[in-house]
């Protein structure tokens, strides 16, 4: 096998199949280079020269724009490009003349089926469960609204509509007019339930699903930025629930498929007592799947890098699993990009503390010096950016994913960040910062 290259991305690192065959590009400033040489010794690590300063977390195609990374593929024999998020025409139509093999979703189905409007008529022609949606085409649509509360979606969720509840008719017209320019929007019945997450890997022939997650948010404005996610084991969800959602799944992953699709989407539900319902599909690599990389038990104990390229390369899967797997993880993962929202003013730089595994216990966040969780309240810390970085340049900051609870989840089954998470929390945002900053919980 060739050596399969990758934009310091996590989800190769941690396949056992694939591993010893990657090419690990990255920058030379870049903390997470240190973690993958002293870890994963028989991954090869290859510095990419920019034409202007990169960040890294920009995109996939900046890369290939601005980097040498044809030359750095060619003279370590690497013929195949794992893509990290998105594809794009311009990454198809360089690949093709280059000879490269993309590992990523094709571009026309990751457009189309993240796009919201499409996805929705998909869902309605398949016969799937949505929430009550109307499109908006104009303002004047407003006076064809008559349940309330709704949630307003851009279909390419632009800022400043992403996911915006309104209360009533008078606050929907007020709406529409101050936001003309954005429509068509979707407007759905606001739906009570566990907001969740799941991966389906879809294959030629084959579905695997994966565990279920819950999706966190800060609780209060205007914290309510997106935190992360939390994983729940099957047994947390009745298990009329849990048929009712695998039913769903399994009637989504056979229409994609019908539809041509291979790869992995992210979906999510809302699921309560008298329903589940599907929001949106995201075809291509997530904050969530390279926990799946590195606790396989959260799919069925297989390795995910490995089956997605077998999905991409229309092979069988290693097997066919269409039930939520029966784990015991409840772990979480955390995006740091908040803190780029909430800066304190003068800040200038930050400080991103060292990529790896650490232990966290009597208010101490410790590393473990090892490459793998090998013991209780763990937690990968990752990012992609030079030790020290400047605010002004900041995209994605970092992630944390720990194999220990970081959130409580009450009766409805919302979950809020416990104490244990927020001490976590405030520590590492110090480490950034230099210094305690307004916390999320």
């Amino acid at each position: 096998m060739k050596r399969i290259a990758c934009i310091d991305g996590i989800e190769c690192l941690f396949s056992k199949e694939a591993a010893e065959h990657v090419l690990f590009l990255t920058t030379e400033k870049s903390v997470s280079a240190m973690f993958v040489r002293e870890h994963f010794p028989q991954v090869q690590v290859c510095f990419l020269d920019a034409d202007k300063p990169l960040d890294l977390f920009s995109n996939d195609e900046e890369v290939i724009r601005h980097t040498n990374i044809l030359d750095a593929m060619r003279a370590n024999g690497s013929d195949e490009l794992f893509l990290s998020h998105r594809s794009s025409p311009f990454i198809e139509s360089w690949a093709r003349q280059n000879g490269i093999r993309l590992l990523q979703t094709a571009w026309s189905y990751q457009e189309t089926f993240e796009e919201k409007l499409f996805f929705q008529k998909f869902l309605e022609r398949n016969g799937l469960p949505t929430p009550m949606t109307r499109i908006l085409r104009k303002p004047e649509d407003a006076s064809g609204v008559s349940v309330f509360p709704v949630v307003l979606q851009h279909p390419a969720l632009l800022p400043p509509i992403e996911h915006t509840v309104v209360s009533n008719a008078q606050e929907l017209e007020a709406y529409l007019a101050k936001f003309q320019a954005y429509l068509p929007l979707l407007c759905r019945a606001f739906t009570e339930g566990m907001p969740l997450g799941v991966t389906l890997l879809i294959g030629r022939a084959d579905t695997i699903v994966s565990a279920l997650r819950l999706q966190c948010f800060a609780p209060e404005p205007p914290l309510q930025e997106f935190l992360g996610v939390h994983w729940i084991p099957r047994c947390d969800v009745p298990a009329a629930m849990i048929r009712t959602i695998e039913d769903v799944l399994l009637r989504l992953a056979n229409a994609m498929r019908t539809a041509g699709f291979r790869g992995v989407a992210n979906v999510d539900l809302i699921a309560s007592d008298r329903s589940v319902v599907v929001l949106e599909c995201n075809p291509r690599m997530s904050s969530s799947t390279p926990e799946l990389a590195v606790q396989p038990e959260l799919l069925h104990g297989l390795d995910f890098f490995a089956e997605f390229r077998r999905a991409l390369a229309g092979k069988r899967l290693g097997a066919n699993l269409t039930t939520v797997p029966d784990t015991v993880f409840r772990g979480s993962y955390i995006e740091f990009d908040y803190l780029i929202q909430r800066m304190p003013k003068g800040y200038k730089n930050v400080t991103i503390p060292p990529v790896g595994f650490y232990h966290w216990g009597n208010g101490t966040w410790k590393p473990t010096g090892r490459g793998a969780f090998s013991g209780k309240n763990e937690g990968l810390f990752y990012a992609a950016l030079p030790a020290t970085s400047p605010v002004s340049c900041l995209y994605n900051l970092a992630a944390l994913f720990t194999n220990f609870p970081l959130f409580d989840i009450d009766g409805k089954g919302v979950p809020t960040m416990n104490s244990n998470g927020a001490e976590l929390l405030q520590t590492i945002e110090c480490s950034i910062l230099g210094a305690p900053s307004p916390h999320p919980a």
